[in-house]
């Protein structure tokens, strides 16, 4: 998998593609990877039966029992090599630019409600079932359907059984969409949860829609406001407010003065609004 963008020179209608490899590794997205990294070693090292079955979605425990940390230890549990390995990889090239754009608390609060919610669906579609379910794939399908959210039109290539395969971010996530439930309708015993991954880019998709009809109200009183402060002329009151005037005529009537005093006490003995008509002397003289 590549990432490719365009960057657009002062002209307009010339363009030169820009390639790389991947985005720039975000913080949030570091320590996410490094904690999966961590958990997956504990595995390797210690009983992964016990880390099975207390920490995965296991749909009997979580309904029956109440085991509803599950519905987040899980995700920073895998399989295998592989398992993690694809699950880390999709979350640095989605998520890095996404926690740029959205912030980490907010990046946080998609990858969480995504993953949880996927771990939700896969218990409630596997209702009494004792097979654990592991893996941060729900919530990095979280990540690429938000994605493809702000950056509909970003060009993703893959590499599919060892041919490039470019697509835009938003026909690849539908594609994604498309298999899994031409999967959950077969009915296939693939040893994958697809309701899970169903589930993450449900609610990755609705948390971006509930995120900014949120914001929708703020918007309109921010409108509101500034509307009215234009109508009836509201303005915050300004520290220093100097009248528009000719250079030359503000240096002679302002500059000059305070120059004078300067020379005759020091300039310990300006006032806190002289030093401001001399910081902005400095400024016009620039």
């Amino acid at each position: 998998m590549t990432w490719q963008e365009h960057e657009y020179e002062s002209e307009p209608d010339v363009a030169r593609p820009h390639f790389r490899f991947g985005p720039r590794l975000t913080p949030t997205v570091k320590v996410l990877i490094i904690l999966n990294v961590i958990v997956f070693v504990l595995e390797v090292i210690l009983d992964r039966t016990g880390f099975f079955y207390y920490l995965s979605v296991v749909p009997a425990m979580v309904f029956r029992k109440l085991f509803l940390w599950q519905l987040v230890t899980y995700m920073f549990l895998h399989g295998g090599v592989l398992h993690i390995v694809f699950n880390m990889f999709a979350l640095y090239m989605f998520g890095s630019d996404l926690e740029a754009h959205l912030g980490r608390r907010r990046f946080l609060q998609l990858y969480f409600i995504s993953g949880i919610g996927a771990g939700l669906c896969h218990a409630v579609a596997s209702w009494g079932s004792p097979i654990p379910m592991i893996g941060a794939s729900g919530a990095v399908f979280g990540v690429l359907v938000a994605f493809a959210m702000l950056f509909p039109d970003r060009y993703i290539t893959l590499l599919v059984f060892l041919f490039p395969l470019t697509l835009k971010a938003k026909h690849l996530v539908l594609g994604f969409a498309a298999l899994e439930i031409l999967w959950v309708m077969s009915a296939s015993r693939s040893g994958v949860a697809h309701f899970a991954h169903l589930g993450g880019l449900v609610f990755g998709y609705a948390f971006m829609k509930w995120r900014y009809r949120l914001a929708l109200p703020f918007a309109f009183s921010q409108r509101f406001s500034d509307s009215l402060k234009r109508r009836w002329g509201w303005r915050k009151p300004a520290r220093y407010k100097y009248k528009p005037v000719d250079v030359e005529e503000f240096i002679s009537e302002e500059v000059d003065p305070i120059l004078a005093k300067i020379s005759r006490e020091g300039i310990g003995s300006l006032t806190r609004k002289e030093k401001e008509i001399l910081k902005k002397a400095r400024s016009q003289m620039k």
